[in-house]
């Protein structure tokens, strides 16, 4: 095995790595809406009771639609996709599979997943993986990243390992055609971002290293890249996985030049910040997410609450955190990829939970809609509420 596959092995452990519908009585047990915070409702997707082994992350589409791997009580592994009633088997180790990563599910429905073959690995999408969006054939070698796709678009993106010297990176999007290089480590940057985002409109989004050091959040279609923000005597540090929306606004986390650290959102080339560790919060996750009504949501910590978050307010923005009731049982831990930019436009949420009654469970929240949604969606919009332009090619 050579170099690079022994690092995606091992980058991948320490990331924490039934065909057709389910019985008529399984798909009506999934459906039965779980107890709820005053703010949601939320539908339990799949439990590890039926489902055995599931793992963290989860993707969610603007339908609703969850996509996740697991490895079924008899052994079967693979990707699936439900919501709320009966799942789905995308595909699985009874065909060309052997293993399965990550999943992501896009605007139009397809479900997208890493899948390793006896002879290939790479990103698939749609039934049995029958559309390869990038093998590990020609220049490109191995994965290490995760694959995400637009919950709104077509459009998918990922990091990948090339065939040459030096581990040499790309990031590329693709939308079941072609695959487009975004960026690559053959110049300027010396590190890419192992999870990169894209929206609709297929720009993406990514942290990255530059060969001197500094480092930034850039975004590009395949093209001349734009700095949304780089090392300076505000910035320090940044991290990987910024979120981008349909609109073009960037939330990001950084790290700034006096200790503290947030998250800050790009709109209309200004950046401002959305929260930062001086408040309630001294954790924002791995991988937040910003939808097209600029609202944002987070895996953080409050001292010793632990949850899903929508805000700065712990209480009044929570979704769900330790302790909470959640499908007849209480909350008893998130994992590290407990909510990953799992956000979409109607402002429903996906994660996985891991209940105190033994079960892992993936839920979405679901808000509950009111006279007030539209007050409470600008509110919520204050990170970035001047824009209202769609971005466009």
């Amino acid at each position: 095995m050579n170099a690079a596959l022994l690092l995606e092995g091992s980058m991948k452990m320490s990331r924490h790595m039934m065909s057709g519908l389910l019985a008529g009585a399984f798909a009506a047990m999934l459906a039965t809406p779980a107890a709820a915070q005053t703010r949601y409702t939320f539908t339990r997707i799949a439990d590890s009771t039926l489902f055995g082994e599931l793992r963290e992350p989860v993707a969610l589409n603007d339908a609703g639609q969850v996509s996740f791997v697991t490895t079924l009580p008899s052994g079967v592994a693979g990707v699936f996709v439900g919501s709320g009633g009966a799942v789905t088997t995308v595909a699985d180790n009874s065909g060309d599979f052997a293993t399965f990563g990550f999943p992501g599910i896009n605007g139009r429905g397809q479900v997208t997943f890493y899948g390793n073959k006896i002879v290939r690995s790479g990103f698939y999408s749609g039934p049995d993986g029958a559309t390869p969006l990038i093998e590990n054939h020609g220049a490109v070698e191995a994965f290490v990243g995760d694959i995400y796709s637009s919950p709104s678009g077509a459009f998918s993106a990922s990091h990948a390992i090339l065939r040459l010297p030096g581990f040499q990176q790309e990031i590329f999007v693709s939308n079941g055609g072609r695959p487009t290089r975004v960026a690559d480590t053959s110049g300027l940057f010396g590190l890419l971002d192992l999870d990169p985002r894209v929206n609709a409109f297929g720009k993406v989004v990514f942290h990255g290293t530059r060969r001197d050091g500094s480092d930034g959040i850039f975004a590009g279609r395949g093209g001349a890249l734009t700095t949304i923000a780089e090392t300076s005597d505000t910035f320090a540090v940044f991290l990987d996985s910024p979120a981008i929306n349909d609109r073009g606004q960037v939330l990001f986390q950084a790290f700034l030049s006096d200790g503290t650290h947030g998250l800050f959102l790009s709109s209309h080339e200004e950046i401002s910040t959305v929260l930062n560790s001086t408040g309630a919060f001294f954790d924002f996750g791995r991988a937040p997410a910003i939808n097209d009504r600029g609202q944002i949501a987070f895996e953080g910590m409050a001292g010793d609450l632990v949850g899903i978050f929508t805000g700065g307010d712990p209480v009044a923005d929570r979704v769900i955190a330790v302790d909470d009731p959640l499908d007849g049982s209480t909350v008893s831990s998130f994992g590290g990829l407990a909510f990953d930019s799992a956000l979409n436009n109607r402002g429903q949420l996906a994660f996985i939970v891991t209940l105190k009654d033994g079960r892992t469970g993936i839920y979405r929240a679901d808000p509950i809609r009111g006279r007030h949604d539209d007050a409470d969606a600008d509110e919520s919009a204050r990170v970035g509420s001047s824009g209202t332009r769609a971005e466009r090619e």
